[in-house]
């Protein structure tokens, strides 16, 4: 018998559960990927963020706003072709320092990109007029709202 007379309190915690469960839940309805093809590159024109004249060799370091190093972080190297093509050519990882070595790179038209996601912005224009060129990249925080930020590192 004790055991009854709990069940309509249980019966009532039940309904209440499929209740809201089966009710429209608070929330923001959030759309994961444009329609749109060519949204990101019209979102997103691209340039060239590293210009060489000649063979350079180029090393560096990236840090985050605070100073701290991207440790173990990808780099990446594209030669950039147009706005809309460029060509992957080499990735290398940092060190525990942040410290990355591309090693000796033609004279052309690059994308560097030193952040691996959409979390921190890529670098600006890197200027380079020698042989050789040691870059200290301190990457910024984007912003999650951005409308590039449903689209690919490019």
């Amino acid at each position: 018998m004790s055991k009854l007379k709990n069940f309509p309190a249980l019966s009532l915690i039940f309904l209440n559960l499929l209740v809201s469960l089966s009710s429209p839940l608070p929330g923001q309805l959030v759309q994961v990927r444009p329609d749109d093809a060519h949204y990101c590159e019209r979102v997103e024109p691209l340039k060239p963020n590293l210009n060489l004249s000649s063979s350079t060799y180029i090393t560096g370091s990236v840090r985050d706003q605070t100073g701290d190093p991207f440790k173990n972080s990808q780099i990446e190297l594209r030669a950039f072709v147009s706005e809309k093509q460029q060509t992957p050519l080499l990735k290398v990882m940092t060190d525990d320092k942040g410290r990355f070595d591309l090693g000796e790179v033609k004279a052309g038209r690059y994308r560097l990109l030193a952040s691996p996601s959409r979390a921190f912005q890529q670098p600006l224009p890197l200027v380079c007029k020698n042989k050789t060129c040691d870059f200290d990249l301190i990457l910024k925080v984007n912003s999650t709202d951005l409308p590039t930020s449903v689209c690919p590192i490019r």
